[in-house]
């Protein structure tokens, strides 16, 4: 006889809202399962976010099984797929999972796959459904420092940089010896500390001069990065830039901090640029 998870029937829903996020220093390029070739860092935008509902129902004698997603009140096919296989990849953390059905709505504030995080996004508040539901089942509230750790962890398997949406401000992912408690399986956020007040109030403009779904994904661009020539001289790059950065945030230096975010900014495109096939998103 097949054994059966020792849960209850119950169903409900869950909702959650996350927000994309904007690297400062940037991630590119991975290893094994999500894991980051080098440390990142970035900051939330508050008004840039996807919500996400998910309507539950766990049965023993169910398996897992996604009946429906929406994206915008629209069946998004080949996004449902890929939630799918994530749902399937977290059955590990989460076993309740393996005897569930679950119908997914996600709401988006701007345009997906334009460039903004989406991804970010939407595993970030999927991830923190699925939490939510495992806490419902123990009987616990959802919060907490393990709660977000757990979701973060989560939240990275889906996309890597979702691992960042997890927390609101200034949030670094990657394991790096400038930060304690720094991790490539989560992220973790920065101190108010470690942000000048100056800081604390930094606003994002974004302009979108172009809606259409950009012509190289981010997973594709990631792989590009394992035969790159100037691979290793980006992790040092990286390692070097967000030194900088950390002490200009610490020091309130705008400075410093433009002239980093900048460089950043253009190396991302210039190792698009130099990869095997070269491409341009600029």
């Amino acid at each position: 006889m097949e054994p059966k998870a020792l849960i209850p029937k119950t169903s409900g829903q869950i909702c959650w809202e996350s927000p994309a996020n904007i690297a400062l220093v940037k991630y590119w390029g991975k290893h094994s399962i999500q894991l980051p070739m080098n440390p990142s860092l970035s900051f939330a935008l508050k008004e840039s976010v996807v919500k996400i509902c998910v309507d539950y129902e766990i049965d023993p004698e169910a398996r897992l099984e996604l009946l429906s997603f929406l994206f915008n009140n629209h069946p998004r096919e080949g996004f449902a797929l890929r939630i799918q296989n994530y749902l399937s990849a977290l059955v590990s953390l989460f076993p309740f999972l393996q005897h569930t059905r679950l119908r997914i709505r996600s709401e988006s504030t701007f345009p997906h796959s334009a460039g903004i995080a989406s991804s970010a996004a939407a595993f970030s508040a999927l991830a923190l459904c699925v939490s939510s539901i495992e806490a419902e089942i123990n009987k616990q509230t959802p919060g907490g420092t393990d709660f977000l750790k757990k979701a973060s962890f989560s939240a990275r398997l889906g996309s890597g940089s979702a691992c960042r949406s997890i927390y609101d401000g200034f949030v670094l992912w990657g394991k790096t010896g400038l930060l304690s408690g720094s991790s490539d399986e989560f992220a973790i956020r920065l101190d108010e500390g470690m942000v000048h007040t100056g800081f604390r109030r930094l606003k994002d403009s974004v302009l979108i001069v172009d809606s259409h779904t950009k012509k190289v994904s981010s997973s594709e661009g990631h792989a590009l990065m394992q035969q790159h020539p100037y691979r290793d001289k980006r992790v040092e790059q990286a390692s070097l830039n967000l030194k900088k950065l950390l002490q200009a945030l610490k020091e309130g230096d705008f400075e410093t901090f433009g002239e980093v975010t900048e460089n950043e900014a253009l190396s991302l495109h210039g190792l698009m640029m130099s990869s095997n096939p070269g491409y341009i998103l600029m």
